[in-house]
């Protein structure tokens, strides 16, 4: 795609309509292998943003929510959790046993069910993680359960407790989560684009649209700045690191653009506080970055500019 400087709106709808499908049927039915697939499908996605025309968010919401991918393509999606999951033990003999899930409880948790119902002795618990028995995709202790498994009337998510040698585990644990960040960066990049090329009678449109639903969202800006710390020195050549720079680096490029397209005479400060927490949460995060520093003191500014009457009544 980066070869072509022009692509024609009717071959980048056939290709968006492609990719979208293939998308919807890992969704539908996740298979062993199916990780790189969506990455690679989230990635073309948002570089065919610009070549695009007509494409209305809330229309695309709506098919994306029938079909149970709203939380896969959009930095807006917000779907709720499972509330139970199916937990199989380490001996297929063994009974299964359940487990309650609120909005709130991380696969930590879960795990420490787990290990207390199939009688895991504290030696070796350490050994064991979370993995899923369609896709068999282990599972972050730190993430959120309500991240990856939504609410489906009478289907409940099956996972299963597997033991896993040191080395093997920090493999799978730092394949998640290149994965995990490189979707994230996907979807940021594509509410970005296509906040960007939206046409100018469109835009305000669009910025409400994102406004509304970020203030509305509890994953907002929880998910704009998680960030897996105890993984980035170990992958080679910080990987991880660099990725969740580039997140990051998105996020604020995103919400400046959301800001600059604001009334900047608007009376409302709360709204601006939250979105400001991603640019706080992105400078602190990498302030021994030196690009990353320079571009968040310079949307501070520009902020501030924009928003001059509220900064000034305000502060």
């Amino acid at each position: 795609m980066i070869y072509f400087t022009d692509i024609p709106p009717q071959f980048a709808h056939a290709i968006f309509n492609y990719v979208l499908g293939l998308l919807l049927s890992m969704v539908r039915s996740p298979l062993d292998g199916s990780q790189e697939l969506i990455a690679n499908g989230l990635t073309l996605l948002w570089q065919i943003i610009p070549y695009l025309h007509g494409l209305v968010l809330k229309d695309l919401k709506q098919i994306l929510r029938k079909e149970q991918a709203e939380m896969l393509i959009l930095v807006t999606g917000n779907v709720p959790s499972t509330k139970k999951v199916i937990i199989h033990g380490p001996d297929a003999s063994q009974i299964p046993t359940q487990a309650i899930i609120s909005e709130e409880t991380l696969f930590s948790n879960v795990l420490q069910e787990a290990l207390d119902f199939f009688g895991i002795p504290n030696v070796k618990r350490d050994r064991y993680y979370l993995v899923d028995v369609k896709t068999k995709q282990i599972h972050i202790p730190d993430t959120y359960v309500r991240d990856f498994y939504f609410f489906r009337r009478n289907i409940h998510p099956q996972l299963s407790l597997v033991y896993m040698d040191i080395k093997q585990s920090r493999k799978e644990l730092e394949h998640m989560s290149i994965f995990l960040k490189t979707t994230e960066l996907s979807k940021v990049l594509f509410a970005r684009y296509l906040l960007e090329n939206t046409p100018f009678n469109q835009i305000h449109n669009c910025i409400t649209f994102f406004h509304d639903e970020f203030i509305k969202s509890p994953l907002f800006p929880r998910k704009a700045l998680e960030s897996d710390f105890n993984l980035y020195t170990t992958i080679h050549d910080k990987e991880l690191f660099h990725l969740d720079m580039l997140h990051k680096y998105n996020w604020t490029k995103l919400i400046a653009c959301i800001f600059f397209n604001m009334d900047g005479k608007t009376s409302t400060t709360s709204d601006i506080t939250l979105f400001l927490s991603v640019i706080n949460g992105s400078f602190i995060l990498h302030c021994e970055d030196l690009v990353m520093l320079r571009f968040c003191l310079a949307t501070y500014i520009n902020i501030v500019k924009h928003f001059r009457n509220v900064f000034a009544t305000n502060g």
